[in-house]
């Protein structure tokens, strides 16, 4: 979507992604957040219980619908998340992820 800062109004543009647990979409998404580049990165929550953790990731892509690939898995080690909630990119592009388990 666009949003015309100089009247508020927003319009529609383009879907970006699918709806699933792997590569070019998104299951369950927590929160978003823009990178210094331009490109997306998508928290997906995914079902915990139901889908073993399938699916639980950042998905990175472009405003164009370009995939960037993926990274996280289900678990408490380094790189995985239990509960992701929240999503930020830094300015030097650090990406840091709020898990409330």
């Amino acid at each position: 979507m666009v949003i015309n800062s100089g009247t508020g109004n927003i319009t529609y543009q383009r879907t970006i992604g699918m709806s699933v647990m792997e590569g070019k979409g998104f299951y369950y998404p927590a929160d978003s957040a823009f990178g210094p580049d331009g490109r997306i990165y998508v928290l997906n929550r995914s079902l915990e219980l139901a889908g073993r953790g399938r699916g639980m990731r950042v998905a990175v892509c472009d405003p164009s619908d370009n995939y960037h690939g993926e990274w996280g898995e289900f678990g408490d080690g380094p790189g995985q998340f239990m509960w992701p909630s929240a999503i930020c990119v830094t300015p030097d592009a650090r990406v840091i992820i709020a898990d409330e388990h």
